[in-house]
């Protein structure tokens, strides 16, 4: 995975963890994106290489300031009533994310998700490592 551009003032945050998340995180911090916060995170993603830097928060609102991270990227790993609740807060905040997929396990919370973000505009990618992009 190749970023482009200038990379050096756009800083990530991360709600939640799994395995597409941290190869998009190791792909940025290689280019030079650190990240700034992350949250919601089982114990043992707190403890990755990763995220040694990452200020550790436990809620959605660590995210959600635009003046700490310009996006967020979703994991799917321990998904819960919690998780879909910052994901609807984020989407409703305008705040870019790229989520891993599947995002969730029910289409109608993803229905949701995506009739807020078309109602407020928001950006909100899926991650498809294997169709590339």
């Amino acid at each position: 995975m190749k970023l482009s551009g200038n990379n050096a003032s756009m800083r990530l945050g991360v709600y939640g963890w799994d395995p597409q998340i941290a190869a998009v995180v190791r792909a940025a911090q290689q280019e030079g994106v650190p990240v700034a916060v992350a949250c919601h995170l089982a114990e043992e993603a707190r403890q990755t290489a990763e995220l040694r830097d990452a200020v550790v928060g436990d809620s959605w609102e660590a995210v959600v300031d635009e003046r700490v991270c310009d996006a967020v990227l979703v994991g799917t790993s321990d998904w819960d009533d919690t998780r879909v609740d910052g994901v609807r807060h984020l989407v409703q905040a305008g705040r870019p994310l790229l989520v891993s997929q599947p995002l969730t396990p029910s289409m109608l919370v993803a229905y949701e998700i995506d009739m807020i973000r078309a109602d407020v505009g928001g950006l909100l990618l899926p991650f498809l490592a294997e169709r590339q992009h």
